[in-house]
């Protein structure tokens, strides 16, 4: 009798420990499928999307927009022509190149700043290999990436305030600092995020070896959360890999890759990005000469019509001055959009076919 007691006991807490890892199974089941979708994001299909602001896309789809448009290019071509005729006029040449000198100056010390800086982006590479070697712990590596993050930006910060650059070298060093500091956020969140999936899939197989062991086999609830964890399985090994070859991770994490995603005109990480077919040399060269051809224009604006308001602002009445210079204003935003946008952007994205 006392065997058999010891015996029912000893059964018992074995039924207890293995209802307990149920409990705790299911728990965890239920932490990582809120985390998993509360952190994920909807990935769609691939569709090439030609820019909505070039003539070709614009005639194509009878964008009925797009007389709206040429008659903004022809007003800013005769602007061209009027102020190059009033500065040929009054200095002789067509064109008053002060303001490109002045936007030249120390401009070689600003380039090799701006290569510095891009170079130091490639710190995050070691820091995931650091992770995903087990040498940082995971739960530890959200607060260091957001450490080097900081300290990053703060040290390019304070290295435009320290050179004492003017308003264009500094306003183009920061704002190319705060794109490649979401660059590399996007990146070590992103591979961050594989990194858990990865550790996550044996205990998710586990999981799923547990639920088809167990007797309620005919339950709804049980087929439900069976189903329910075969689908995020597959969900995870989607994840693991690339939409174009099928590069699976971690075989991404190289310079090279990082390379190719820095030049790709994008903020958010990606395994692979969708090429097209061939290098476009016409397309490329469009863009190219458009960037410098808007550029030349405004810098047009900015040297004829804006700094002379400027330059008298301390004797006009304040409103007054903005009233002159909101619509000036106004089109030099839509020249930037259209330069960062639609001729770096799509140049570089057809440079990293």
């Amino acid at each position: 009798p006392v065997f058999s007691k010891s015996l029912d006991a000893s059964n018992l807490n074995a039924s207890s420990i293995e209802n307990n890892l149920k409990k705790a199974g299911r728990k965890r089941i239920q932490l990582r499928h809120h985390f998993h979708h509360k952190n994920s994001r909807k990935v769609g299909k691939f569709i090439p999307r030609p820019s909505m602001l070039d003539f070709g896309t614009l005639d194509r789809e009878q964008n009925p927009m797009r007389g709206f448009i040429v008659l903004f290019w022809v007003s800013m071509g005769w602007y061209t022509v009027s102020t190059a005729w009033q500065t040929f006029v009054r200095t002789g040449s067509p064109f008053d190149m002060s303001l490109a000198i002045q936007m030249s100056e120390r401009g070689i010390e600003l380039a090799i700043s701006d290569l510095l800086m891009i170079i130091s982006c490639f710190m995050v590479v070691p820091l995931v290999k650091l992770v995903q070697h087990k040498i940082l712990p995971m739960t530890a590596a959200p607060l260091m990436s957001w450490i080097w993050l900081g300290l990053w930006f703060s040290t390019a910060v304070l290295w435009a305030l320290y050179n004492n650059w003017g308003w264009t070298q500094s306003g183009a060093f920061t704002i190319h600092c705060i794109a490649m500091l979401m660059k590399q956020a996007s990146y070590l969140m992103s591979n961050m995020n594989l990194i858990w999936k990865t550790q996550e899939l044996p205990q998710l197989q586990a999981e799923i070896d547990l639920l088809r062991a167990e007797q309620e086999g005919d339950s709804k609830q049980h087929q439900e959360q069976l189903e329910l964890l075969l689908a995020e399985q597959i969900q995870f090994k989607t994840d693991l890999k690339g939409k174009v070859t099928g590069l699976e991770f971690p075989r991404n994490l190289t310079f090279l890759n990082f390379v190719d995603y820095m030049v790709i005109p994008t903020l958010v990480y990606e395994i692979e990005y969708p090429r097209t077919k061939a290098f476009r040399p016409i397309f490329f060269l469009e863009k190219v000469l458009g960037t410098f051809g808007i550029f030349l224009l405004l810098m047009n604006i900015v040297g004829h019509s804006i700094i002379p308001i400027l330059e008298k602002s301390a004797e006009m009445h304040f409103i007054t001055c903005i009233m002159r210079l909101l619509v000036l204003f106004m089109i030099c935003f839509i020249l930037l959009f259209q330069i960062i946008f639609d001729c770096v952007c799509n140049a570089f994205a057809e440079l990293s076919c």
